[in-house]
């Protein structure tokens, strides 16, 4: 068994969620499959108050981590200025890829 510990968590659910939000909002998850995930799960975090906050958050972290492969590595510095862009232009529906 494979279990990846980066993003599990004994906290708030909502820690957990809004990284599917994400995986449907910036990384190419088909509509679709969040729909059914939020169905059999029974909440859409992003009808959470604080969905807004915590998704930057994340965000935030995530530019973070392409930065620091930026300086050796052209296409993480693409992707970084392109999540940045996206930031700084208010732009959630930017797709973010890997590099």
């Amino acid at each position: 068994m494979l279990v990846d510990l980066e993003t599990f968590a004994t906290d708030l659910r909502e820690h957990d969620l809004v990284v599917m939000a994400l995986s449907r909002d910036r990384y190419g998850l088909a509509p679709e499959a969040y729909h059914d995930f939020v169905h059999a799960y029974g909440w859409d975090v992003r009808e959470w108050d604080g969905c807004a906050v915590l998704r930057g958050a994340r965000e935030t972290a995530s530019c973070a981590w392409v930065a620091q492969h930026a300086p050796g590595n052209a296409a993480a510095r693409a992707e970084f200025a392109r999540r940045v862009a996206s930031l700084r232009d208010g732009d959630p529906t930017v797709r973010w890829y890997p590099f």
